[in-house]
């Protein structure tokens, strides 16, 4: 039988565009989303349906999506390019330690070492904010013919320091409250290419 499982994806997107006139151009783009998911009656997932609660209807992407980007050319071959993005923080699943093997199912025991409490869309991380800016200078000899490009690139400017996950999602074990992933720090990179 084929698994009746699904999920209903609901989006929006609004973009704007300035193109590249007068030494600048710019663009922004917000993305509205969710796609809840849902495990009907004969669902594989839930042939026991402790927990379908918590996940049934459930959406777990990051609702709120938004990017601006832009540059500007000034004088003497120096442009600079900045970029922003802007992402709700993903989802936590919670749970819990359990009873482990109890009573019941096919083979006269179901094991249940972990429990979920909460709905999967009751708790987020923090959101992930990301600003990048960029500047480069460009050199010509030999009446342009020969071009020395320097760039000097800066990464999570505001250094952000966004907790993404921890040791354990159990709050049964100590692990619950140690970050395991954080957003990477502010990083700088300088480079060169020559055209000829």
């Amino acid at each position: 039988m084929t698994d009746p499982n699904y999920q209903v994806y609901h989006g929006v997107d609004f973009t704007a565009t300035k193109r590249y006139s007068n030494r600048w151009q710019a663009a922004v783009a917000l993305t509205i989303q969710d796609n809840p998911n849902f495990f009907p009656a004969g669902s594989a997932t839930f042939i026991n349906p402790t927990g379908q609660e918590f996940r049934d209807g459930v959406s777990t992407i990051s609702k709120y999506l938004f990017k601006a980007q832009g540059s500007y050319t000034f004088p003497w071959d120096i442009s600079a390019s900045a970029n922003f993005n802007f992402n709700q923080g993903a989802t936590r699943t919670l749970t819990i330690n359990g009873p482990g093997a109890v009573p019941g199912g096919t083979s006269g025991t179901i094991t249940y070492n972990t429990l979920e409490n909460t709905s999967r869309d009751t708790f987020r991380f923090d959101a992930v904010k990301l600003f990048d800016m960029g500047v480069q200078k460009v050199f010509r000899f030999r009446g342009g013919k020969n071009r020395l490009r320097l760039m000097l690139d800066g990464f999570n400017i505001l250094n952000q320091n966004t907790i993404q996950s921890y040791a354990s999602n159990n709050q049964s074990l100590p692990g619950f409250t140690q970050p395991a992933t954080i957003v990477a720090p502010r990083v700088f990179r300088f480079g060169a290419s020559v055209q000829f």
